[in-house]
């Protein structure tokens, strides 16, 4: 058996990073951003109001109240082109630009007898309310980090910097295969020895929200001549999934199948609970993931493996995993060489602390128990007896 960390190096190293496409940025949520962009104009352009007022110059207003004579108005596409001159005023509104000589915006709030021709300052705001020109963000400056996920605020920036078209990786091009006899697909009725595939549709789900495009190649049955029919188009695809059929079992036929094709199997078996008869390879120097039938460990592993070759292909810089760290609720005993992964409740204690709570039951079959984690708690190999109120480490579930 080799380490859950060494599964992830060997399993990176032998999957290629994919190619570029260009997008439009409205369709660019989520995606892996593979290119620097940076702005080509500050934002503002200029100085700018941050309220509806009178712009002037502050040293006119070491007497109040003063008289002010109101010279024009300025507004958010209507600039008043003149200059401020000693005891003049423009009237500004939100976002219009500050006319030339002036300082400060003294808020209407703040001022009285308004005509046509003049107004009268009576007090004098703390704040200038001029946002200065580049405040949000200035000529050259970076948009976003290329080898992550553009998320939605992003969109929102790159728009205001008028970045319409962008490089992004592909998104990869994944195939699931689920196998065993006793599958049926979800809808039909079952015979005493049948069981709905249920893992394909979930990992599908969970396989594309790590960035991929999953192509669903549906039930097969443990029949070598079948199974390698249903790999036969693998090259048209980035990776392949398998679910099932990974153990030593009579039944056991997938990874015997693949090896008749030529398959370069590069590990088997990883010191971990559930999950342990994960295998991986390369077919045509396409990537092959071999997952246990269990649905609970099918969906760890691909938290864990099936998203470490998609990070891989995407170039992605940010973590595979994402650990936090919790309160233990109840203790946990110690385990062996492999590496755990417990499903567990999380409370949140009167002092706003995440208080994690093990299952009792980790039977790698139940789902119910899955669908009712919160997280996984993740232990090291040779965990000595941990007593609750102790730190733990925890994956938050979706």
């Amino acid at each position: 058996m080799i380490t859950v960390k060494s599964a992830i190096k060997k399993i990176q190293s032998n999957t290629k990073v994919i190619l570029d496409e260009v997008i439009h940025i409205k369709e660019s949520s989520d995606r892996t951003l593979s290119h620097n962009y940076n702005s080509s104009f500050s934002n503002p352009p200029f100085n700018v109001s941050s309220m509806d007022g009178y712009a002037c110059k502050l040293k006119d207003l070491k007497t109040l109240p003063i008289k002010l004579n109101l010279i024009g108005i300025s507004s958010a596409g209507k600039n008043f082109n003149g200059k401020i001159k000693k005891n003049e005023t423009v009237r500004v509104l939100t976002g219009a630009k500050i006319p030339e000589g002036s300082d400060i915006v003294i808020i209407q709030e703040n001022t009285s007898n308004k005509t046509k021709k003049s107004i009268t300052v009576n007090k004098i705001n703390k704040n200038s309310f001029i946002r200065k020109k580049g405040m949000d963000f200035k000529n050259n400056d970076n948009w976003a980090k290329p080898g992550f996920p553009i998320k939605i605020k992003d969109i929102a920036l790159g728009c205001a910097m008028n970045i319409e078209k962008i490089k992004v990786k592909k998104k990869p091009k994944v195939a699931i295969l689920s196998t065993g006899d006793e599958l049926v697909n979800i809808g039909k009725k079952t015979k005493d020895f049948q069981i709905i595939s249920s893992s394909s549709i979930a990992l599908k789900t969970l396989i594309e929200s790590f960035g991929a495009n999953v192509t669903d190649l549906g039930i097969c049955k443990d029949n070598k001549l079948l199974i390698k029919n249903k790999i036969k188009n693998i090259k048209n695809f980035d990776l392949l999934v398998t679910i099932g059929g990974a153990s030593v079992g009579d039944k056991d036929l997938v990874k015997s199948s693949l090896l008749e094709k030529g398959f370069n199997l590069i590990f088997w078996r990883i010191a971990m609970r559930p999950g342990k008869p994960v295998f991986f390879g390369l077919l045509n120097k396409v990537p092959i993931i071999g997952l246990p039938g269990n649905p609970v460990s099918s969906y760890i592993c691909s938290l864990i493996f099936v998203k470490a070759a998609i990070h891989k292909m995407l170039d992605r810089k940010d973590k595979i995993i994402n650990e936090s760290i919790g309160i233990l609720g109840s203790d946990l005993k110690e385990n062996d060489e492999r590496e755990d992964y417990i499903r567990a409740k999380i409370k949140i204690s009167k002092d706003n602390e995440r208080i994690i709570y093990p299952h009792k039951i980790q039977d790698s079959s139940m789902l119910s128990i899955l669908a009712k984690a919160d997280c996984i708690i993740r232990r090291p190999p040779n965990s000595k007896k941990v007593n609750a109120g102790s730190k733990v480490s925890y994956i938050e579930l979706k």
